[in-house]
């Protein structure tokens, strides 16, 4: 074990030396004043060394007795999505206007939890550091220029619209100026300084980004009509390594297509039977159009989302003990925000003190309704509090279970969550049913219109399209949904595969327990190790139903 400990070790610092985004996130501070090298030199290194990891710990796999292999795969599997991440990472992801680099920076650079005086001269360092990537993402878009990897024209151009709103404000209003001190030892001067980085420094970097997007990606971007890609000198090959890299599976994207337009087909009963008690109505488009435009269905101040959410969030709590054997520790605090996504999950640090929070935007409250059910229990309780706390707080697991991100299962069980909370009663009523649907829609129509457009070639319009005709969520969301798949192609489809594999492994142990099937059980088989490849989870539950049987 001692040999596997130390390849995961190994790992464990290669990924945290490097991805920093993923520290960004998450509001580590291990490697605070750093950014990635997003060089082409700094790529290449970075890709060459995930992909020896990998290949090291897939030999050692033939060999591993159970527990070892369950770190094995973990590392093995993680190491080949991050080396596929990393190959267009600097020439397309990175320039997105939805989940690109901005928007990381926007949401979550002023939110550090900076605890040491050391910590404040490391976060000043690494605003100061800040302008060498933003140059090195430039190099990306000159790259990508020579050799036709270029995002596309409608978002090189909001892009451009998003940092041309950033630099309208003066520094001392930036959104990346509003980290607040450490909290040991006296800063009185602490704003200013961080103030004067920002508009000496950082915006200047920003201009000159902005500029490079106007003058070298504009002029070569693609058309919108062609986002995927499929459409890139070996985009179609990329696209299957990160399938099969975010999936954790064998499945190809060509499956993948036809799984989601089997979900897709599956959900219309169900929306026939909740419609006609909730709403009156079983027409389909009739009822999206109702979940979309009936404003009585949606919210129309904050106070009363904040209260509904905060509400839902404790009530699950209070329900999760009788279907776990084991609940995170930390407290889990829900957050309102005015930037970033729609929703999300930050989890604690326990070494600092950053508690867990879920994030929910409510700027504008009205685009809130049924939804918001299975938005917080997906983002909580039970969902990635319980699989993501847990794993944190377990210091008896390696840090690649407990602190690693895997979409397939992380999002998979948060995706399970969501109507596991309706079994356990957390639903108030159908109308929060039909929200839960809406859920469901979209995940399923993302296993469709992910592969439609980097592997079948479809336009921006018709993936949009394709969504407003078998889900009811609005335009604009639909659009900005779809705007995050052609920037992140892959990542999406993970949601659902995993979900749809958590569910088949259940239906599994409850075919071969019978009676003997205990949920709490079957939810610590799934999540007992921390965050592992739907392989993996597989064989840990099956491992369950032989102990039991």
């Amino acid at each position: 074990m001692s040999d596997v400990r130390s390849l995961a070790d190994e790992y464990w610092t290669l990924y945290r030396e490097n991805d920093q985004f993923t520290a960004l996130w998450e509001g580590e501070l291990e490697y605070l004043e750093r950014w990635q090298d997003l060089s082409e030199r700094g790529i290449a290194a970075y890709r060459t060394a995930l992909l020896d990891i990998a290949s090291r710990a897939e030999a050692a796999r033939q060999t591993a007795d159970a527990t070892e292999e369950i770190t094995l795969s973990t590392v093995a599997w993680h190491a080949r999505s991050a080396a596929a991440q990393n190959e267009a990472r600097a020439e397309l992801e990175l320039h997105n206007p939805v989940i690109g680099a901005y928007s990381d920076l926007a949401t979550f650079l002023p939110r550090y939890t900076l605890v040491t005086e050391d910590h404040g001269r490391r976060y000043l360092e690494k605003l100061r550091k800040l302008p060498l990537m933003l140059g090195e993402m430039i190099g990306g878009l000159e790259r990508g220029r020579d050799k036709g990897w270029v995002p596309n024209e409608l978002h090189v151009q909001m892009m451009m619209d998003v940092l041309d709103r950033a630099l309208s404000s003066d520094a001392a209003h930036d959104p990346l100026a509003g980290q607040p001190p450490p909290r040991e030892g006296e800063h009185p001067d602490w704003h200013e300084q961080v103030v004067a980085i920002v508009r000496d420094d950082i915006q200047p970097a920003l201009g000159r980004y902005r500029e490079a997007l106007e003058t070298v990606a504009l002029p070569a971007a693609p058309s919108v009509d062609t986002p995927g890609l499929c459409h890139l000198d070996g985009g179609e090959d990329l696209y299957r390594r990160l399938v099969a890299g975010f999936t954790t599976t064998t499945l190809s994207p060509e499956e993948v297509h036809e799984r989601g337009l089997e979900q897709v087909a599956r959900l219309d009963d169900e929306y026939r039977e909740l419609g006609g008690s909730a709403l009156g109505v079983t027409d389909l488009p009739t009822i999206y159009s109702r979940l979309r435009e009936d404003t009585s269905l949606h919210y129309d101040d904050v106070d009363t989302l904040i209260a509904d959410a905060t509400e839902m969030f404790r009530r699950a709590q209070a329900e999760a003990p009788n279907w776990f054997r084991r609940t995170p520790q930390s407290d889990c605090e829900v957050r309102p925000t005015t930037s970033g996504a729609m929703a999300f999950y930050s989890g604690p640090n326990p070494e600092t003190g950053k508690p867990a929070a879920f994030y929910f935007n409510v700027e504008d409250p009205s685009l809130w309704g049924p939804q918001l059910a299975s938005t917080t229990f997906h983002e909580g309780i039970p969902g990635h509090h319980f699989d993501l706390a847990r794993s944190i707080e377990n210091e008896a697991m390696h840090l690649v279970h407990r602190k690693m991100y895997i979409a397939a299962f992380n999002e998979g069980w948060a995706l399970y969550s969501e109507r596991l909370s309706d079994e356990m009663g957390l639903f108030r009523d159908d109308i929060e049913r039909l929200g839960m649907l809406g859920a469901d829609s979209l995940r399923a129509c993302r296993l469709v219109v992910d592969t439609g457009m980097h592997l079948h070639g479809w336009s921006r319009d018709r993936a949009v399209q394709y969504m407003l005709d078998n889900s009811p969520l609005p335009r604009g969301e639909i659009e900005a949904e779809i705007d995050r798949y052609i920037g992140n192609p892959g990542q999406a489809v993970a949601y659902m595969i995993g979900r749809l594999e958590i569910v088949a492994a259940r239906r599994f142990a409850e075919e071969s327990l019978g009676s003997d099937f205990e949920i709490a059980d079957f939810h610590e088989a799934v999540l007992g190790h921390g965050t592992v490849p739907l392989e993996t989870m597989r064989r840990s539950v099956e491992a369950w139903v032989a102990s039991v049987a």
